[in-house]
């Protein structure tokens, strides 16, 4: 009987790990950043994966940073000790004229059309700046227009790390989420190179109570 018990358990453990999701690379540890690189900017100047590990496609201005470095300033990582961040501006972009830009995105796999899945994650403004950054998030399977989760939401902590989630219908087995950077008021003479971080993103099946 209990070998019986323990082949079930192990059936169910199998099963729930086959059907777990997972943003890969979701704390930006891969590929480690050594001394004395600062930043690694994989979509300068188009949006692309240059390194399997990554995951993450980058446009200009996004990439990866160790924690306390350059862009982070100081700020220790959520997760691990790598973090992504965007810079700049993606509203004064001209599609038709500039490269893909402060923007990064990655292909979300393993989905089950039909239910529901939540994404979660850390941000935050970088410590120096104005606090004028506001982040858009938006998904959606390939032919098919994007939903937008997040538009224009301000980024309301610079330096310290603040929760978010979203929520969303998968239309596919695979989508693709895409983040955008905003800078608010951004005709101002005080602002221009604002960044926010990320890190520590993560997804689940359904949608939580908060």
């Amino acid at each position: 009987m209990k070998t019986a018990t323990r082949i079930l358990i192990a059936l169910l453990a199998a099963k729930f790990a086959a059907n777990a999701q997972e943003v890969a690379n979701g704390s930006f540890e891969q590929p480690e950043i050594k001394a004395p690189v600062e930043i690694l900017t994989p979509g300068q100047p188009g949006y692309a994966e240059t390194e399997p590990a990554m995951h993450w496609g980058f446009g200009a201005g996004a990439g990866i940073c160790p924690e306390r470095a350059l862009y982070a300033e100081q700020v220790a990582a959520a997760d691990g000790h790598q973090v992504a961040f965007i810079q700049g501006n993606i509203d004064s972009r001209n599609p038709e004229v500039d490269p893909p830009s402060c923007i990064m995105g990655i292909d979300v796999t393993g989905l089950e059309a039909g239910k529901d899945y939540e994404i979660s994650w850390q941000q935050a403004g970088r410590a120096t700046d104005t606090g004028q950054t506001a982040v858009s998030v938006h998904i959606g399977a390939v032919a098919v227009p994007p939903l937008p989760l997040m538009t224009k939401e301000p980024v309301g902590t610079r330096g310290e790390w603040e929760s978010k989630s979203v929520w969303f219908l998968a239309a596919a087995p695979t989508m693709r989420m895409n983040i955008t950077h905003h800078i608010l008021e951004a005709g101002s003479s005080t602002v221009g190179s604002e960044s926010t971080l990320f890190d520590n993103f993560k997804i689940s099946a359904g949608r939580s109570a908060n």
